[in-house]
């Protein structure tokens, strides 16, 4: 495994957070191929029809995070198979915003509003992308065939974030829930997570 995007970032995050960033780095491939391994069990197109799926690893913890491309229901951001009316960041933004509570938030101890700042942070990413694009003749995404929030990488980033992790400390691994092969980042989140560690 290597490691690529942001050296000098993995170096501070492994020197800030030690083994845990070192561990979860270590791990992220075989964590995420045992999630693949679920959601096919769940779903037997989800081999055929190859979504892209993603681990969030937070470098604090050690910690991994999933999602696939798309509102689809193993998304484990997504309450019992059903989907947040709308797609956008921002439906998407207000309705994990509404499910935070301060239980929730002490439970993962993390004040709400901290919670809320980082979710803001990824629509601000999401919302920065859709307007470059716009601004270089894309329409609202760099990719023809999906939108800015439809990514694997995003889905992963809420799940993490709603479980008390900062989307800074956040390094991301991608791969089909077919073929399993590494992934790099698409035209779209290149720029949503422009500085970040992207395992490969």
């Amino acid at each position: 495994m290597k490691l690529c995007l942001n050296e000098e970032r993995l170096v501070k995050k492994i020197a800030a957070y030690g083994d845990n960033a070192v561990n979860g780095l270590k791990n992220a491939q075989s964590s995420l191929e045992g999630f693949i391994d679920r959601v096919v069990a769940e779903d037997a197109e989800a081999a055929s029809k190859n979504y892209m799926s993603c681990v969030a690893v937070d470098t604090r913890t050690g910690r991994p995070y999933f999602g696939l491309s798309g509102t689809r229901t193993p998304n484990p951001t997504i309450n019992n198979g059903v989907v947040p009316d709308g797609t956008t960041s921002d439906h998407l933004y207000e309705y994990y915003k509404n499910i935070l509570n301060d239980d929730m938030a002490a439970a993962r101890s993390q004040g709400k509003t901290e919670m809320e700042k980082e979710l803001a942070a990824l629509k601000k990413n999401i919302d920065d992308v859709k307007e470059a694009a716009s601004d270089s003749g894309f329409g609202d995404s760099f990719c023809e065939e999906h939108a800015v929030d439809n990514c694997a990488e995003i889905w992963a980033s809420r799940n993490a974030i709603l479980d008390g992790a900062k989307l800074d400390d956040l390094a991301y691994r991608a791969q089909k829930t077919g073929t399993k092969g590494y992934c790099s980042p698409c035209a779209n989140c290149v720029r949503t997570f422009a500085g970040h560690i992207i395992i490969n």
